[in-house]
């Protein structure tokens, strides 16, 4: 019995059969269903990444098409944030936009009225010019005086609308070039950006326009007849970020009037534009049309007062330099040296003695009557090089700067302009501002350029000019490298750090120790006199005691 064995039952392999089948089987079926949905799952995720990182190469891809071609003619900015805090002021439009990087500002709605008012003036002022023009008028038949021009807020022919889509057209033409000459994207539309430039253009227009003649102007001019709006928006006029590329403002003043026996040249009304701004007087010129930066003008007290008309200083040097980018360059180039007076540079601290320091050393100062705000010298003579110093002479001679509020504004935004624009532009604006920084320590030293008739301060005493200053150099950047004024900054410090130099420094502090402690009064000198001639009577005494022992 015990060497046979039990037969199995098929219960018994039935039930050994599901017991290997749930020992083995299932266990490995269901390791491979899991496998095969971690594997469904990674492929998923893996179609999914890579539908994800398709959706993304094509929105780089879109992005990198859609952005907008860089040109090396934009030369119109927006302020760095670094120079604009703290003076948001000074690069802010407060009456009215011009351009589109403050375009439609609700703070600045109210003068878009007048903008569209003194553009139906332009339109009307050139439908007359163009009737004359069409009548067989010649240069001489032309009135002398510009009253034949119509009452423009009352009587604009139906002509008008035609006039409208023609400046449209012009513009539209122009419509790259135009956006090409701003560094940022404008987020207008055509139809929109191309009625903001008409709009703009007509506006700047009509004010050189009314600027340059009160016979251009109207009994309801609400600009000009206020004088506080005038006042306020000719530094509008001159903001960085609020400017309208020159050759359009050039353009439709030439298609307007093609004549000029009534009208002045436009760039008459620019350089009567700047002397207005920045209080300079005209002289004569000769070439109207010579592509060539203006030489003729000279610093003045202000004789240039907006209700002149125009044949009390016509003609006028009427060359402005085509390459001038706006009304900010314009300033740059009125104000900028000859070329053939530019400094060789070198590598130099930028760093002198103040001016009070100077001229206890002997320095002389002397204003420099010359337009060129950027240029001075060490010299006996304007129109040397700058960088020669003459030992015998030790003057210095810069150029008469007025401070005021308008002046600010202008040589604050000149500043941005030459540190945004081309590397190869040599800062003039920012090294004459570093160099006049350099001269002022303290408001001493702007008494004392003030009694020199070199700052020329329009503000309420020389504590504010001093502040201006100060401001103005904080606002320059300048390289020692490319600094205008390395040689004289080199010569100054050479002459002060030198014995004699010294030596006459503490006899000129003796000197003003004496006059500050001992004659600061009739009484106190005639006591010094009186004292004086005591001890010599005394000194007389007792050498006459002396020789008669």
């Amino acid at each position: 019995m015990h060497g046979k064995h039990r037969p199995i039952s098929k219960f018994e392999g039935f039930a050994a059969f599901a017991g290997f089948v749930c020992w083995f089987i299932f266990p490995s079926a269901f390791t491979i269903v899991l496998l095969r949905l971690n594997m469904s799952q990674t492929q998923a995720a893996t179609e999914k990444n890579e539908t994800s990182l398709d959706e993304v190469t094509i929105r780089i891809c879109k992005k990198l098409e859609t952005l907008p071609p860089l040109t090396y003619a934009c030369s119109i900015y927006k302020v760095p944030d670094r120079l604009r805090l703290g003076n948001e002021g000074d690069y802010t439009p407060k009456v009215v936009s011009i351009g589109p990087f403050h375009h439609g500002k609700e703070e600045l709605r109210t003068m878009e009225e007048h903008k569209y008012r003194y553009l139906r003036d332009f339109l009307a002022r050139g439908l007359a010019a163009h009737s004359l023009y069409s009548s067989n008028y010649t240069y001489d038949s032309v009135p002398d005086s510009p009253d034949w021009v119509p009452d423009s807020l009352d009587c604009i022919p139906d002509s008008v609308p035609k006039s409208v889509s023609y400046y449209v057209d012009l513009i539209k033409e122009k419509e790259a070039e135009l956006r090409s000459a701003y560094a940022e994207s404008i987020n207008l539309g055509s139809d929109e950006f191309v009625s903001m430039i008409l709009v703009d253009t007509a506006f700047t227009i009509e004010v050189l326009l009314r600027l340059w003649s009160s016979e251009f102007r109207n009994d309801h001019d609400r600009i000009f007849n206020k004088p506080y709006m005038i006042n306020d928006i000719f530094p509008d006029m001159v903001l960085l970020e609020n400017q309208l590329p020159l050759f359009i403002i050039k353009d439709l003043y030439q298609k307007v009037y093609p004549f000029h026996g009534n009208f002045p040249h436009i760039n008459e009304l620019l350089v009567r534009f700047t002397s207005a701004l920045l209080d300079l007087n005209v002289d004569m010129g000769e070439n109207p049309s010579s592509p060539i930066i203006p030489r003729c003008i000279s610093v003045a007290p202000r004789v240039v007062q907006l209700e002149n008309t125009c044949s009390s200083i016509t003609p006028i040097c009427r060359c402005v330099d085509p390459r001038v980018e706006h009304l900010v360059d314009l300033l740059r180039y009125i104000y900028r040296p000859p070329i053939n007076s530019r400094e060789t540079r070198k590598k130099a601290i930028i760093t002198t003695p103040s001016s009070v320091e100077l001229c206890q050393a002997g320095v002389q100062f002397k204003v420099m009557k010359s337009t060129k705000l950027f240029k001075s010298c060490i010299h006996d003579d304007d129109f040397k090089s700058c960088i020669d110093y003459i030992d015998s002479l030790r003057v210095l001679k810069l150029t008469k700067l007025t401070v005021s509020r308008k002046t600010e504004v202008a040589v604050m935004n000149l500043l941005a302009f030459e540190q945004c624009n081309r590397i190869d532009m040599t800062a003039y604006a920012n090294d004459f501002v570093a160099f006049l920084d350099c001269l002022i320590h303290s408001s001493k030293d702007v008494d004392l350029l003030v009694k020199q008739e070199i700052i020329d301060n329009r503000l309420a005493d020389n504590s504010c000019a001093y502040t201006v200053i100060k401001k103005l150099g904080n606002a320059a950047a300048v390289s020692s490298e490319s600094f205008c004024f390395a040689s004289i900054c080199e010569d100054l410090n050479q002459y002060h750090n030198s014995r004699r130099s010294r030596l006459k420094a503490a006899l000129n502090k003796w000197a003003i120790s004496l006059r500050k402690n001992y004659f600061y009064s009739p009484w106190a000198i005639i006591s010094v006199i009186a004292a004086f001639i005591l001890l010599v009577l005394t000194f007389i005494q007792a050498v006459c005691s002396i020789m008669s022992v």
